[in-house]
């Protein structure tokens, strides 16, 4: 499901990033790392409540704050990380 949610999340948010800057290779970078970071942010918040419950941690203490934190880190890296990869081949 986070597959589709973060694939129909990047195009619309593409096709906005086109036309409101119009650069296409914006959207594409924005896209892209909006699907990533969906993936990944479910990920990590459907398993982490089980680590902190097998570390003898209270999930629901820890859950909120260590996955918002891990998704915001990803998600800023990763849309940094690409548009510098796309920069490079661009120029």
């Amino acid at each position: 499901m986070a597959f589709f949610n973060g694939l129909v999340l990047g195009v619309e948010l593409s096709i906005i990033t086109w036309f409101w800057r119009g650069n296409i290779w914006l959207g594409v970078v924005v896209a892209f790392a909006l699907w990533i970071n969906t993936m990944i942010s479910t990920i990590i918040g459907a398993t982490f409540p089980f680590l902190a419950k097998r570390m003898g941690l209270d999930p629901a203490m820890m859950s909120a704050s260590v996955v918002t934190t891990i998704t915001d880190l990803t998600g800023f890296f990763l849309f940094l990380g690409m548009a510098t990869v796309v920069l490079q081949h661009l120029a």
